[in-house]
């Protein structure tokens, strides 16, 4: 590009150097003067102007090689954190897929049990509990231990009666067999006590 330019701006010139010469050469000029005068044109000018643009073009050219370069860099860039992205989501996919694999065995062994369960007869479950039956069977026999409670203990008072009175008797006896038949303690045992012989 830059060679271009500069053969485009070395054209121009030298296309003007022509219409210079050919001015300068024309008939006109050599009618109205009579001693031929050598035309100098003063190109210091136009070369200045020249490089300058040069200088000016060699700056676009860095410019776009710097712009170049960070393009380079840039879809470089782009291409790495596409290939992560990629990674990230393939990663993703991968998982997501496990977990459905998973699930899908999971689901898998719940419908064969329950179709197992299904097919097999089901166990019933048989808890004993006391029905009024067995509570009145059970009164019936609280009953009864009571009754036989009672009975012994009703026995053991009436045999500790039974010894008090026979000592009560013995000394009844030993007493009448010491004291004379008229002695006021004997008296008042008979008076208070029923005295039964036999």
């Amino acid at each position: 590009m830059k060679e271009e330019m500069l053969e485009a701006i070395y054209g121009t010139v030298e296309r003007l150097e022509q219409k210079v010469d050919e001015l300068s050469a024309s008939p006109k000029n050599t009618e109205a003067e009579s001693t031929p005068a050598s035309v100098s044109v003063d190109t210091s000018k136009l070369e200045k102007a020249i490089l300058a643009m040069a200088v000016k073009e060699g700056d676009a050219i860095d410019k776009l090689v710097r712009l170049r370069e960070a393009i380079c860099i840039f879809t470089d860039l782009t291409k790495k954190e596409a290939s992560k992205d990629e990674q990230r989501s393939k990663l993703l996919l991968d998982t997501v897929n496990q977990v459905k694999q998973e699930l899908n065995a999971t689901s898998k062994n719940v419908q064969d049990k329950l179709h197992a369960m299904g097919n097999t007869p089901l166990k019933k479950v048989v808890t004993h509990r006391f029905e009024p039956t067995s509570k009145c069977v059970l009164l019936f026999i609280g009953g009864l231990a009571l009754s036989l409670v009672l009975s012994i203990w009703g026995n053991l008072t009436q045999w500790r009666e039974h010894q008090d009175w026979e000592e009560a008797d013995l000394k009844y006896r030993a007493l009448k067999m010491v004291l004379p038949s008229d002695d006021p303690n004997v008296r008042y045992i008979e008076k208070h006590f029923s005295v039964c012989r036999d």
